[in-house]
């Protein structure tokens, strides 16, 4: 924040002249100038003001373009007012933009409330609203981070997005008002940030690369030719947002990065500019260089899976909305993209439809909102004829279904997610059991969603925002998550990156059930900083050396089981944490937690081992620690029940959990602790209504597990069930003969 700030002050002060060189010039010319606005300016003022502009412009055209003479000529005669009022007039009948030109909107009086709050510059950005400040020569503070003190908000406002409510309500009203408004914010803009004397990287709000390219690709193309017929998108406007297109493009094709879902943005920005103004000299240039940079960073940026490499859905669909834009817009051009751009694009739309939730809300991981996303999958669906996807999105009213299994593993991200049907009460988790992503990461692998029977029940605690602070860090760490801390401190950090092939993870998805196990080794070392009152990342000399294993099981239509092994070098303080919805009524049942809600879906857990555990309910607590809190979407929080478990625990231990869902009263359950070799785990439960289910799971070693009636599991994971053949995970189950009676191998190794 500082660091924005400096800039901010640096900023004024280098452009102090300037601006009072503008407005003094306003005066002189006798405009009238009205509280919240900048004056009015004209054609002639533009070209008397910024002659250096205005040729550029000039310059950067190809005046030999078709339908450019009248331009030409009036450049020629060094009349370059004129040469504006004919490009003007150009641009109000080319077919340029064709795709994006909008039918005039009758005039009217009528007003909107959300239009009318942007006239009085009161905005609203990630569910936050303000009103903007304005600096003493009544132009807009660009650097202002709004109501919240975040940079989130600075970066908004200069990404324009403002245009589209104001635009909204031009349609539903036909009041022009709200055109002039944005007239006015976009001279304002251009006028007030002149793009930096050198082409580097720059941080600033108004000229980060991303903000750049979230102009030129989400708002700047389609406003200008959205709104051609509406004379009060005034003619200065026109020509000032001409004037700054090369700036941006030039400004993007050699500075954007790569291997990030802000590179996509940027080069989507470059490819629209290229697109929707033809008549530049380097347009051709821009495209090229954008399609040829976009396919790269679709084989950088995208996992073979279709995941995107910074494993956030939020972020996964950022990327995937610009590379779609992409193909779309180059596709109106007239231009065709290779058909592995096309596949990759469909591959993420396949990561979409597998992870989402059966209420169509996508999958709420790191840095992510909760978003619904069936009308975003539907639409895809309709595009690329995937009527699966639609099956999915509509909980199968429409389409057809998936031939692939309900679950689904995808192998590079780790992400694995148990369902037994598409319809709007079936069940569906999420286990993390990947690497690391690129970006926008909490420390949380090992991390277990549950939604079953309409109701969200064990959740992700979601982002919050972006400033750095207590808050901000509670959400990141693993305190915030369905894991476990060590003697009181979360799963360290890990260094961004990607991976070369998929991580070690042992997975099956079957008819019956499914598994999944995975191991943290990071070691432990995030803790609470009771002096200074906010989190501290600890480097490796405070890490603890301990390795956490979990496996999760699904009986198919029944119920999960999650086996945790902890493996410590000394004694250790182990606390399982169960995050809630916050909808969720919450109570302790001796050592279960069970959920209340009446008539509605609830879950139940059971622990199942030896140790004897103290459980505490904790929601909404700030002191002395931060626990208890939930984020469906940036800048929104609510408290939230985390049921914590802790126990001293003096050697490596194996234990469980019995995820019981079901709809109303849930029934306790009894479970019984089987014989079993070290670093596995052996268990029966009891389920009124129900036969009685032995489940055997192997977390470390490779010592055969002695199963009932004289079975022996070589494997990852037995399940038998009285009146059925028995079910195996990676590995086998042999008779007391020695014949195998189960058998299968996904050919994934774990070690």
């Amino acid at each position: 924040m500082l660091r924005i700030i400096n800039m901010k002050f640096s900023r004024i002060k280098e452009t102090t002249l300037f601006l009072s060189f503008i407005l003094l010039s306003h005066f002189s010319f006798g405009v009238k100038q009205h509280h919240g606005e900048i004056p009015a300016i004209s054609i002639e003022e533009i070209c008397a003001k910024y002659p250096e502009r205005i040729q550029r412009l000039f310059s950067s055209l190809n005046l030999d373009y078709a339908g450019l003479s009248q331009v030409k000529a009036a450049v020629k005669k060094n009349d370059m007012a004129g040469a504006c009022r004919e490009l003007v007039k150009y641009y109000r009948a080319a077919k340029s933009g064709s795709w994006l030109r909008m039918k005039n909107v009758p005039a009217s009086a009528a007003r909107s409330p959300q239009g009318d709050s942007i006239l009085a510059d009161i905005f609203t950005f990630q569910s936050v609203s303000g009103k903007q400040a304005r600096l003493p020569n009544n132009y807009l503070d660009w650097y202002h981070l709004g109501p919240t003190n975040d940079q989130e908000w600075a970066f908004f406002i200069n990404r324009h997005f403002f245009y589209a409510p104001l635009l909204k309500a031009y349609k539903a009203t036909g009041n022009e008002d709200y055109v002039a408004k944005f007239s006015s914010l976009v001279a304002d803009w251009v006028i007030s940030n002149p793009i930096p004397a050198n082409l580097k990287k720059n941080n600033t709000p108004p000229w980060r690369l991303l903000e750049a390219g979230l102009r030129m690709g989400e708002v700047w193309p389609f406003a200008f030719y959205n709104l051609q017929l509406c004379d009060k998108f005034s003619d200065a406007t026109r020509i000032l947002m001409l004037s700054s297109l090369t700036d941006h493009a030039n400004y993007i094709k050699s500075q954007h990065g790569k291997q990030h879902n802000h590179v996509a943005m940027e080069l989507n920005g470059l490819c629209m500019v290229a697109l929707a103004w033809p008549e530049f000299k380097d347009a051709p240039g821009w495209y090229d260089h954008a399609v040829q940079k976009m396919v790269e960073e679709l084989t950088l940026e995208v996992y073979p899976d279709g995941t995107q490499k910074e494993l956030t859905n939020h972020y996964h669909n950022v990327a995937l909305v610009n590379f779609e834009g992409f193909m779309t817009n180059s596709e109106k051009a007239g231009k065709k993209l290779p058909d592995a751009f096309i596949k990759t694009i469909e591959s993420m739309y396949d990561y979409d439809a597998g992870v989402l939730r059966p209420d169509g809300f996508a999958l709420l991981n790191n840095d992510s909102d909760l978003n619904d996303d069936r009308p975003f999958l539907i639409r895809a669906a309709n595009r690329m004829e995937r009527e699966d996807w639609k099956y999915v999105a509509t909980n199968g009213r429409q389409g057809k279904m998936p031939k692939r299994p309900a679950s689904v593993f995808y192998p590079y991200a780790g992400h694995m997610v148990m369902r037994n049907g598409w319809t709007n009460n079936a069940h569906w988790s999420f286990f993390d059991a990947g690497p690391w992503g690129l970006s926008h990461q909490h420390n949380d692998k090992l991390h277990f969603s549950l939604f079953a029977n309409g109701q969200d029940l064990l959740v992700d605690a979601g982002r919050m925002y972006y400033k750095r602070d207590e808050w901000r860090t509670y959400f990141n760490l693993a305190r915030s998550h369905n894991t476990i801390l060590v003697d009181g401190m979360g799963q360290n950090q890990e260094p961004p990156g990607t991976v070369n092939a998929p991580l070690p993870v042992v997975q099956s998805i079957q008819p019956g059930f499914d598994f999944c196990m995975a191991t943290f080794k990071g070691g432990f070392g995030d803790k609470w900083d009771f002096a200074g009152g906010s989190w501290q990342y600890h480097t490796t000399t405070d890490n603890i050396p301990v390795e956490h294993t979990r496996a999760v099981i699904y009986i198919k239509n029944k119920f999960w089981v999650v086996v945790d092994r902890m493996k410590v070098d000394q004694q250790r303080k182990i606390s399982p944490l169960w995050h809630f919805n916050p909808t969720c009524e919450v109570k302790m049942e001796g050592n279960s937690i069970v959920t209340t809600n009446a008539g509605r879906g609830n879950l139940r857990i059971t622990p199942v081992s030896a140790i004897k555990w103290d459980v505490n309910l904790i929601k909404g607590r700030e002191k002395p620690e931060i626990q208890g809190w939930y984020s469906e979407s940036y800048n929104k929080v609510e408290p939230n029940y985390c049921a914590q478990y802790d126990a001293n625990i003096k050697q490596s231990s194996t234990f469980a959990w019995v995820m019981l869902p079901g709809v109303g009263k849930i029934p306790s359950i009894k479970t019984e602790v089987l014989p079993s070799p070290e670093g596995t785990m052996r268990m029966k439960i009891f389920i009124p209504g129900q036969s009685a289910v032995e489940i055997a799971v192997r977390t470390d070693g490779e010592e055969a597990v002695k199963l009932s009636n004289g079975l022996i599991l070589e494997g990852a994971c037995a399940v038998l069930s009285a009146g059925k053949a028995p079910w195996v995970a990676e590995g086998r189950i042999k008779d007391p003969t020695g014949k195998t009676v189960a058998e299968s191998f996904t050919g994934i190794k774990t070690k």
